[in-house]
């Protein structure tokens, strides 16, 4: 099988050896993925006959969060709101 963590491009590669083949099924953000590496595969674990597709969603990089606006603020205040 595929290794969570693998690069996309390197996936295919790995599954084209053994006769598999690789479908993305979606591309979402993965906070423990970077781009363009394998955050979740189906099926996980197993056998499967030589043809057979692996589904894979493939990262789009950490989520993006909000932060706050903290230009006009001093350092002390700044902090706190960063917490």
């Amino acid at each position: 099988m595929l290794e969570l963590g693998q690069p996309l491009k390197e996936a295919r590669c790995s599954a084209d050896n053994v006769d598999l083949t690789v479908t993305v099924d979606n591309r979402e953000p993965c906070s423990d993925q970077p781009k363009d590496h394998i955050c979740e595969q189906s099926p996980v674990d197993g056998e499967l006959d030589k043809g057979q597709a692996v589904s894979v969603t493939v990262s789009t990089g950490a989520p993006k969060i909000e932060m706050p606006d903290v230009t006009d603020k001093d350092e002390d205040d700044a902090g706190t709101v960063l917490k």
